[in-house]
């Protein structure tokens, strides 16, 4: 003992002082120096600055270190920086107050790194003469804040699941309860009903080490086996504890799998437990614990409440499962009553809607029985609801036209619409109207079809619109072919004229207005050729031709209009004596208008390619070029009469809309198809397919 601690010991006798400390002084000698060398307390004497004059031997036992040691430390250097503001009040409350006393609780830095809670009474004795110091004695209470604290985590658990039915954010929460204060990092795990991982957590005290927690999970993943970790909780479903981590225990792991051991040097592990999630039998997922710091390493009590709060953990996830199906079950119901009820409301506006339409709306079953018919249909057709409704569909069908029925019905069976289909319905007068056709398939609960919704328009005021103007384009075409034919002869005329008079500028105006009359003249063919076409008085002539020879004879005439685009003949695709039976002239046209408008809509390229191949029992010919190309929304409807596609970057190109109606007509009218296949700004490819023409023909 040194000099400084006999005085103090010295000092520490009995005097008029207050009650408390009178009782602590009132031995003396060998009992009061065995009481205060042996006891579990520890024994202080500071003055007002918070510097040590003494410590008693127990301060070794308590906090690791010597009363030497001890002493030459100021206490406030070793208490938990959460902790100091409310003492260092405390203490200058004390310090103003002689005789005041003042217990407290608060963590204290142990010798070998760790935080201890100390209970402490301090009592100012600086106006005592044979004391002066403040007197503290003071006893570990780490074990009793332990059992506190974990019981409040606990609770914590289990009110964040009562409070949140989240199972990410509350499992991250728990998680970030647990560090500091139980491990250093710690990850949750959740795995589904096939035993595959849906939810990993992670909280660690360094965030930025989070993801080398994951990568070393991503480590274990999937392996067939594992020594330790997250995969053995959850196969074997029982806790395990590694107490100490030493390069012995890391041998087999390294051994496993090599990559995971510089994540485990860099994560600095010392001690791991971990206990899997278990709730009736079945394994939900895995809690681990891991620590960094070398004073704390688990113990099996340890493990024993980690598994308590794995049992909870399981516990609340599964509480909150089980409320989340009863509420999905509960919103499902709501929302199964609720889509009856709209289906209700839906019905009966429906049902309005479709009574009160002007179209004419029909429903019937997949073998032609009358199901449902609307004020329209009564009004279109003159049969009343009670007269139609279980009668045969054909009872508006002419006979000449009867075989639609059945080619409707077997594109209904096979799921397909029809849309706009112009034909002719006869009314219970007799009287036949022209109506335009929309089909859809209806379909039961299971989607299987069971019948179709036909609406019928009356068109016949369209038609007869229609008729006029066709009237009229037909008038008009035969009208201006007789002076445009004039204006033509005299033009050649005048080109001879010229010629003779070698009056070079004038032959130039003449060639121009010539071209001109070309595209007037090949218009009102057009237009002629339409209008005969909508009467049904297009003329053909059927002779057998070789279809190659007429492909290379359009070229030919062709490239001698245009310097800008090489017509080039797929040599290596090239078919000769491709025979077919029609009309040569009538199918030249169509490879003319494909031709020329292969030139026009392709102005940045220099070729178009054309191709002549037999395919089957079809002659094919293709022409492609590399132009601006058609949109999908768009191929269907560029053979429509009058059709123009309403884009900025088309506007430039002007047009009828008719060459391509008129080239899909001839086409068909020899029994043929004609396609096309394109993409926007990749060019287009126009295929035309004709019957080939056989020998014993």
């Amino acid at each position: 003992m040194t000099i400084e601690q006999s005085k103090s010991q010295e000092a520490l006798q009995p005097t008029s002082i207050n009650h408390h400390t009178r009782g602590i002084l009132q031995f003396n000698g060998q009992h009061f120096r065995a009481l205060i060398e042996h006891g579990n307390d520890v024994i202080l004497l500071s003055d007002q600055n918070g510097n040590y004059s003494y410590a008693s031997p127990s301060i070794q036992r308590v906090l690791g270190y010597s009363p030497e040691e001890f002493i030459q430390l100021n206490g406030f250097t070793l208490i938990h920086p959460d902790d100091i503001p409310s003492l260092a009040e405390a203490f200058q409350q004390l310090v103003a107050t002689p005789g005041l006393s003042e217990t407290q609780q608060f963590r204290i830095l142990h010798k070998n790194g760790s935080w201890r809670w100390v209970e402490s009474t301090s009592t100012n004795l600086l106006q005592e003469p044979e004391i002066q110091a403040i007197v503290t004695n003071f006893h570990d209470i780490t074990d009793r804040k332990q059992i506190e604290e974990r019981q409040h985590l606990l609770s914590q658990i289990s009110d964040l699941y009562i409070s949140s039915l989240d199972h990410q954010i509350t499992l991250q929460e728990v998680a970030d309860l647990i560090v500091p204060d139980l491990a250093d990092y710690c990850r949750i795990v959740l795995i589904d009903a096939e035993h595959q991982i849906k939810a990993i957590v992670a909280s660690h005290i360094d965030p930025q080490k989070i993801t080398l927690v994951k990568d070393l999970y991503e480590q274990y993943q999937g392996r067939i086996s594992a020594t330790h970790g997250v995969q053995t909780l959850l196969e074997t479903g029982q806790p395990e504890l590694i107490s100490v981590i030493t390069e012995e225990t890391l041998t087999p792991l390294g051994q496993e799998n090599p990559a995971a051991l510089p994540i485990i040097h860099t994560l600095g592990l010392q001690s791991y437990m971990g206990a899997p999630l278990i709730v009736r039998g079945r394994t939900m997922g895995a809690i681990t614990f891991s620590s960094v710091q070398p004073h704390r390493h688990y113990t099996q009590d340890d493990l024993d409440f980690a598994t308590e709060i794995a049992r909870r953990l399981a516990l609340v996830l599964d509480n909150a499962r089980l409320y989340q199906e009863a509420q999905e079950e509960l919103a499902e119901r709501k929302e199964t009553e609720e889509l009856l009820k709209r289906r209700e409301e839906e019905h009966y506006r429906l049902a309005a809607i479709v009574e009160s339409s002007n179209d004419a709306i029909v429903g019937k079953t997949l073998e032609g029985i009358i199901t449902s018919w609307n004020h329209a249909a009564e009004q279109l057709f003159g049969y009343s609801a009670e007269e139609a409704i279980g009668q045969p569909i054909i009872m508006i069908i002419p006979p000449e036209l009867r075989s639609e029925e059945d080619t409707i019905i077997r594109n209904l069976r096979q799921g397909i619409r029809i849309q706009h289909f112009e034909t002719v319905r006869v009314r219970k007068n007799g009287t036949r109207v022209n109506v335009s056709l929309s089909i859809s398939p209806v379909k039961d609960a299971e989607g299987h079809i069971i019948g179709a919704a036909k609406i019928a328009r009356d068109i016949s005021r369209q038609k007869e619109i229609e008729q006029r103007k066709d009237d009229f384009i037909s008038m008009a075409s035969h009208e201006l072919k007789t002076p445009v034919t004039s204006i033509k002869g005299f033009t050649q005329l005048l080109v001879r004229r010229f010629q003779r008079l070698g009056d070079e500028e004038s032959l130039r105006f003449l060639a121009r207005m010539d071209t001109q009359l070309n595209k007037l003249t090949k218009l009102i063919s057009d237009l002629l050729d339409l209008s005969k076409i909508q009467a049904g008085r297009l003329e053909y002539r059927e002779e057998p031709f070789e279809l190659d020879e007429l492909v290379e004879e359009i070229i030919e005439n062709v490239q001698g209009t245009t310097s800008t685009h090489a017509l080039i003949l797929d040599v290596s695709t090239r078919e000769q004596h491709v025979r077919i039976l029609g009309d040569r002239d009538r199918i030249g046209q169509v490879f003319i208008n494909l031709l020329t408008n292969a030139i026009k809509y392709s102005p940045k390229a220099n070729k178009v390619l054309i191709q002549v191949t037999k395919e089957g029992n079809s002659a094919v010919i293709r022409v492609q070029d590399f132009g601006i190309g058609i949109a999908a929304d768009y191929q269907e409807q560029i053979f429509e009469r009058f059709y123009q596609i309403n884009e900025p970057d088309l506007k430039t190109y002007p047009g009828l809309g008719i060459g391509l109606h008129i080239s899909k007509e001839i086409v068909e009218r020899h029994h043929g198809r004609i396609r096309v296949s394109s993409q926007k700004g990749m060019g287009t490819t126009f295929s035309v397919l004709l019957p080939l023409l056989h020998e014993e023909e």
